[in-house]
């Protein structure tokens, strides 16, 4: 919304000016949040315009489905050192160390990798580790971050009385330039056949509308005795797709996978709470469920293009 049609709706509706100057402070912190994140974008932008037309257009017209102020939590809450981000990586870390004994050599790829906070903690023994995503300005500020570098964003006072935040990582010596960082769809990767040694997925099998796709892919692009590492909530209840541990083990069973750890614990979503004490947050149950590759893939029945 512009400041004056902000200015004039207010005054209409007889807001006080306390009211008045929230609204203000909100606008200029989304606006200054939004600007950030696009000269972030500025050398992806340049590199489009390199390209052929044709690939220029096809490539230009892929757009996330997320506006800057839904992706920002998810920012904030994987480079403030979140307790909720703690615990992701406690989990998930421990089923990595469980499958891989030895990590040398071995590839791990987080799907939908968002912020890429797990990506900063995940060890360097690894052969590769890589993170895609859809969502670009995160990748953007995902790739700043892991490059050692701090990013500083405004938020209302209505949350943080100094109206700013410090994101960076946790330990600003730990090396994290092994880590790649992609612009690709989950649902249709770029990946040889086989060539992939482990998958994680990390809140996004509740979010995709034909979960089996994802499974389809990611079976395709494991190796023989690939893993398949789920974090994440359920989902709704009335949800035609529902992921605890009764429906994830089976949904693995029914698309190729065999489940070699379970477990659930309770979490808080978005929780910025220690930065930012006004910030609002919920909390839920999240499973863990890591699972190997079992000859193939499950039979999807055909649906109309």
């Amino acid at each position: 919304m512009r400041r004056d049609l902000l200015e004039g709706i207010g005054r209409d509706k007889g807001l006080p000016e306390v009211s008045l100057e929230r609204h203000r402070d909100v606008l200029d912190a989304t606006i200054t949040r939004a600007e950030t994140l696009l000269v972030l974008l500025e050398p992806a932008a340049k590199a489009l315009q390199a390209l052929p037309d044709a690939a220029g257009e096809s490539l230009g017209a892929w757009r996330s489905s997320w506006e800057f102020n839904s992706l920002f939590p998810y920012l904030a809450r994987d480079w403030t050192n979140t307790s909720e981000l703690e615990a992701m990586n406690s989990r998930i870390g421990a089923a990595l160390r469980e499958v891989f004994l030895d990590p040398s050599g071995k590839s791990v790829v987080f799907a939908g990798c968002g912020a890429g906070g797990l990506l900063a903690e995940t060890s360097s023994d690894f052969g590769r580790v890589l993170g895609f995503d859809l969502a670009l300005p995160l990748l953007a500020a995902a790739r700043h971050l892991l490059d050692g570098k701090s990013l500083d964003l405004p938020l209302p006072r209505a949350i943080i009385e100094s109206g700013r935040i410090s994101l960076g990582k946790r330990d600003p010596s730990a090396t994290t330039s092994h880590v790649e960082l992609l612009a690709m769809d989950a649902l249709d990767t770029a990946f040889v056949d086989g060539s992939i040694d482990c998958v994680v997925t990390s809140f996004l099998m509740d979010l995709i509308p034909d979960p089996r796709k994802l499974a389809d892919e990611i079976h395709r692009i494991l190796s023989g005795d690939g893993v398949w590492i789920n974090y994440g909530p359920p989902g709704q209840l009335e949800a035609l797709w529902r992921f605890d541990q009764m429906e994830t083990a089976a949904f693995f069973e029914a698309t190729g996978f065999t489940a070699i750890r379970s477990e659930a614990h309770r979490t808080t979503y978005l929780d910025l709470s220690r930065d930012c004490p006004r910030w609002p947050f919920r909390s839920h149950i999240c499973y863990l469920t890591s699972a190997r590759k079992t000859g193939r893939g499950g039979e999807r029945p055909s649906t109309p293009t």
